[in-house]
Order: C-alpha cells, then structure tokens, then sequence
C-alpha cells in the first residue's frame, strides 16, 4: 500500500528573541518586516502565560497538497528558499544574532517521521549566520 504524504507540512522560520530590540527596530535594522513578531508581556498561546522577550519571525511554508511532495522532499526547499530571502541583508541578521540569539526552526507535519536532509552548504551557512537549530516533528 503507497504511503499518503497529501497532509505533510512544512514550515522553516528564522526566529530572533530579544529583551532589548523590539520587533519594529529589528525590521528597520534589516529593512524587512517580520512576518510573525510579538512583544514582551503579549500572552503566550492560551495558558495565560505572557512573553518574556520580543521576537521577529521570518518563515517559508510548503504544503504536500500544494508541491506533490513529500515532507522529506519540502523540508530542504522550505530552507533553501529562506537562505535564499536573506541573502540580501546577511550581514545584518548576523550582527543582530551575534548580540541577540537567533534559531533555524523547523516544523514538520507528517504521517510518519521523514528523514531530514541538510546539505553542507547550507550547514555551513545556519553556522557562519551564528542561527542554532530546533527541529519539531508533529506526527498526523
């Protein structure tokens, strides 16, 4: 029997916390608005918890029903593509990284664990950019 992969999801996200940059200063130091931000004391999902720090959230997401792929084959497009959008202001991002913390989050919706592929270079660049890296996988 063929294995669906139609729900698969994935999401890459360039994720920057920080307890002295706000979400707006971060955008004009990269001259890029974040696609998801929040603020320091904003609740935190619905267990009433507030933030603590602000974050700037950069993200590229792919759908298997979109792509007729895999979450195996989206993963690496989803950060190839993300590496792709910040070129244009690495050096920045870098800088504010380097001061602040930043992290390569993945997530992964899918039917069953897929393997996760990243190649050299992209390895070399989450490193030269200082990001960590958080992957999560939701199984369906």
């Amino acid at each position: 029997m063929a294995e669906s992969f139609e729900d698969d999801r994935v999401s890459a996200r360039i994720i920057i916390e920080s307890r002295t940059l706000t979400p707006e200063e971060i955008s004009s130091q990269l001259g890029i608005p974040g696609e998801e931000t929040t603020r320091i004391g904003e609740p935190r999902g619905h267990a009433g918890k507030l933030w603590e720090v602000h974050t700037w959230t950069l993200l590229v997401q792919k759908c298997a029903r979109d792509f007729g792929l895999s979450a195996h084959a989206l993963l690496p497009r989803c950060v190839e593509e993300l590496l792709y959008r910040i070129e244009p202001f690495a050096d920045t991002l870098r800088g504010i990284i380097t001061s602040e913390g930043g992290q390569l989050a993945i997530w992964v919706t899918s039917s069953s664990v897929p393997g996760i592929t990243l190649d050299q270079h992209t390895i070399q660049t989450l490193a030269d950019l200082g990001l960590s890296l958080d992957v999560d996988i939701i199984l369906l």
